[in-house]
């Protein structure tokens, strides 16, 4: 997994994020608003530490951009695709020194 901060500007963060094949990322939540764009990538798997335990396999496309929520639930993704993944994600923090993605056990 790789991770680069591209920017920071006040309360704003943009972070460029590539998985190789099978790679996942750490267990973590998402407390403030974002905006990610895939730059290339084929499918994720979307895997919540919680009683549901749900498990989301997700086709992707480069290019495509949505607005997600701040979420509590503790998750992680992971590069199930033939080719390797990366997105591009703006954040939108709460104050400027927050984490926009804390790392929790999982």
């Amino acid at each position: 997994m790789e991770v680069e901060q591209l920017g920071q500007r006040e309360a704003l963060v943009a972070r460029r994020l590539i998985l190789w094949t099978g790679q996942a990322m750490p267990w973590h939540t998402d407390p403030c608003w974002r905006v990610p764009t895939v730059v290339r990538g084929e499918k994720l798997r979307i895997e919540h530490l919680d009683e549901a335990c749900e498990v989301l396999d997700v086709e992707v496309t480069p290019a495509e951009t949505e607005w997600s929520e701040p979420s509590s639930r503790v998750h992680r993704a992971v590069s199930t695709g033939a080719c390797v993944y990366e997105e591009v994600t703006v954040f939108l923090l709460v104050h400027p020194d927050a984490d926009p993605q804390p790392e929790t056990d999982g």
